[in-house]
């Protein structure tokens, strides 16, 4: 007698430990024998449709009558599927609880043995907090997503309606500069021709920005002379480096690569123009050949970067803290469009670096054969 009471106790304990692990996983256990014609419910199964063990007696209108009825006819074919193929199935499906709350679920189900007599057995979790939290971080990315368009949208409408009052600007600043201006004169002129200058270069990098990433650059590959390419940008930003008494070089190379030459000359100008913000006296452009490659580079002799600036370096809008009157050298955006441009393109921008002492820039591209 004691021995049964002992074994009854075990028995209890472990049926509450299932009933626990059950509530837990919000997880309830169903069975179907049809040549007794019986069902059985686990505790969590009432508990998933809102209902109790005592509650009421069970009867097969409870999940005909909770069940979505667009759902239920799913459940039903793919019950006659398992009956038909002997394959375990599942699915998902929603319910209408007792309190009227729609839970979604998970359903798997199986044909087993016991005794010699055949049932379906299964398992129904309610996944509700799940996909809930999916709609919402799926409605999030999406007004998300609008946003992104509407801001890239709006960044190359203003970029294009500030684009022609600018050109307009910078022709009257060269015909005043013609002038014959005194000293005090001759000065102001040369700050508003600095101010347009790098307004001009903001405006192109936040159009670059929005044409990025609403998709409106493409990447179109060519074989071109790399070489005819870095004299011809060196001669357009010579000027701007003797202005600042900065030594700009080139390497005299000639290699024929494989890439997209507009958005590769981008990449440099951007490269350059960030080199002639921080280097101290020069600035060189050039490139070398190894195996299959060719190896592009623009090294200078400025501050360095910081092991904390690397880690933010492509970041929009970033500027070091560590550099002194680093705002005025612009708005942060130069090195970020460089590296989404190179991502574009499949060229992986490194950057090696001394702080205090020098910084190289440099990608690969692919030699024409």
């Amino acid at each position: 007698m004691k021995n049964n009471e002992e074994l009854q106790t075990i028995i209890n304990k472990l049926s509450d430990r299932l009933d626990f692990a059950e509530n837990i996983a919000k997880l309830g256990y169903w069975e179907i024998d049809f040549a007794n014609k019986k069902i059985f419910w686990s505790k969590e199964m009432f508990n998933i449709f809102g209902f109790t063990p005592d509650s009421l007696k069970f009867n097969r209108k409870i999940f005909r009558e909770h069940v979505l009825e667009e759902d239920l006819d799913l459940y039903k074919e793919k019950l006659k599927r398992l009956l038909k193929k002997r394959i375990p199935i599942e699915g998902k499906l929603r319910i209408k609880t007792r309190h009227n709350t729609i839970k979604y679920c998970l359903f798997k189900a199986n044909i087993i043995k016991e005794n010699g007599v055949e049932k379906i057995a299964g398992i129904f979790q309610d996944i509700s907090e799940f996909v809930l939290k999916q709609i919402e971080l799926k409605s999030a990315n999406q007004e998300a997503e609008r946003i992104n368009i509407a801001k890239s949208y709006f960044l190359a409408q203003a970029s294009h309606d500030l684009r022609q009052p600018l050109q307009a600007l910078s022709i009257f600043v060269a015909a005043l500069h013609d002038e014959q201006l005194n000293d005090k004169q001759r000065n102001l002129v040369n700050k508003i021709k600095q101010s347009s200058t790098g307004l001009g270069e903001l405006l192109n990098n936040l159009l670059d920005i929005s044409k990025i990433e609403s998709g409106g650059i493409e990447y179109n590959e060519v074989t071109f002379d790399i070489g005819v390419l870095i004299k011809r940008l060196y001669g357009e930003l010579i000027d701007i480096a003797d202005d600042k008494h900065i030594k700009l070089k080139q390497c005299n190379c000639h290699h024929i690569v494989k890439s997209d030459p507009f958005l590769i000359e981008r990449i440099l100008r951007n490269l350059v123009s960030n080199a002639l913000k921080y280097c101290k006296t020069k600035v060189l452009i050039g490139c070398k050949s190894y195996r299959d490659k060719v190896r592009i580079f623009v090294i200078d002799d400025g501050v360095g970067i910081s092991e904390s600036d690397m880690e933010h370096l492509f970041d929009e809008f970033y500027q070091s803290k560590e550099i002194e009157n680093n705002q005025a050298q612009g708005a942060g955006l130069g090195l970020s469009i460089v590296k989404k441009i190179s991502t574009l393109i499949g060229a992986d921008i490194k950057v090696i670096s001394k702080p205090g002492y020098s910084s190289c820039f440099y990608f690969d591209l692919y030699r024409s054969t």
